[in-house]
């Protein structure tokens, strides 16, 4: 998980970590997705929770898309498919966890949207703290503050 004391990999492009912030996100959408449709029908209301950050997630790799449009190709590119496993794992062990078959009792859900959303919270602030110019630091708080938001949704849901 990419915490202030994980180093982030310094041999990226911006445009190669835009690549696996939009991976990222399209995961955890695919995720949440995955688990309302595990999650017990009686929590209808934390299923539509899912569903929603699953939407939200989506307009995340959106914005990430709209932004890497205006960001120049690096002179060499250091991203392979291997890399980018590797860094999902790494940084996002929670995605790694497979959803599994069958129904999901509704705290087991909860425990897992908890987790993956403190683990991209955490990744977008250590990415705008070292984000070196301020529309990127920008958008990555921009990023961690919706992050920050669904952990509270997730949190509310449970109570």
């Amino acid at each position: 998980m990419a915490t202030s004391s994980t180093v982030l990999e310094e041999d990226l492009s911006l445009k190669e970590w835009l690549l696996f912030c939009r991976r990222v996100e399209r995961s955890c959408a695919q995720y949440f997705i995955d688990l309302a449709e595990r999650v017990s029908p009686s929590a209808d209301s934390f299923h539509r929770v899912l569903r929603s950050l699953a939407a939200e997630e989506e307009a995340h790799a959106a914005a990430l898309d709209r932004y890497d449009e205006h960001v120049p190709w690096p002179l060499i590119w250091h991203l392979d498919e291997s890399r980018l496993s590797r860094m999902m794992k790494e940084y996002f062990p929670s995605l790694s966890a497979k959803v599994g078959n069958g129904p999901l009792a509704s705290p087991e859900a909860r425990r897992r949207a908890r987790a993956i959303e403190e683990e991209s919270w955490r990744f977008y602030r250590e990415m705008a703290a070292r984000a070196k110019d301020e529309q990127s630091r920008h958008l990555f708080r921009s990023v961690a503050d919706g992050e920050q938001a669904h952990m509270a949704r997730v949190r509310k849901a449970h109570a």
